[in-house]
């Protein structure tokens, strides 16, 4: 959706195995939580940002159209733009924190399911507008595109919590009792 976002995803790729070939100990473990809580900061403040330049796009729409019914539809779909961004900026994050713990499986698992997922329901969208019960704009796009970015979110957050308490049990911390972020 935003550039910025996936360069969240390729810094993680970049200082996370750095971390990971280091022997397991309390140090890499605080190392590891630290970097994958500064990634979600990060992503916080852009997705936030985003969500502030979303949320112009009505005062602007118009001056790229002189249609009332294109400016509608368009400003109709805002609140789920907005709605996507910190929701993807932390998935990027989280999954170039996975990828450069080299959690390739899971990833690929879940994009798999992805696959399949993703266009039933956009295929539901497109058979609803198709049979005419219902009014079916632009919303009921971005309304699984919302959907699609909070699974990729929870998704990668629960595993990379479930990946930290591994590290920390086995670099035997004591912050395994601890909530990640």
């Amino acid at each position: 959706l935003f550039p910025l976002a996936d360069s969240l995803s390729l810094t993680a790729q970049s200082f996370v195995p750095a971390i990971m070939e280091k022997k397991p100990s309390h140090a890499r473990s605080q190392a590891l939580r630290q970097t994958m809580i500064n990634l979600s900061k990060a992503a916080l403040i852009l997705g936030l940002t985003m969500v502030g330049a979303a949320a112009c796009i009505p005062l602007i729409s118009g001056c790229f159209t002189s249609d009332p019914s294109v400016v509608a539809m368009v400003n109709e779909v805002v609140p789920f733009l907005a709605a996507n961004f910190p929701f993807y900026a932390l998935a990027m994050a989280l999954e170039g924190f996975l990828l450069g713990r080299k959690d390739l499986g899971y990833q690929g698992i879940m994009y798999s399911a992805f696959c399949f997922i993703v266009p039933y329901f956009m295929l539901k969208v497109r058979q609803t507008a198709l049979d005419g019960t219902q009014a079916i704009g632009l919303s009921g796009v971005w309304k699984v595109m919302l959907g699609y970015q909070v699974l990729r979110f929870v998704s990668w957050t629960a595993r990379a919590i479930f990946l930290q308490r591994q590290t920390e049990q086995e670099g035997g911390s004591n912050l395994a009792t601890v909530p990640v972020i």
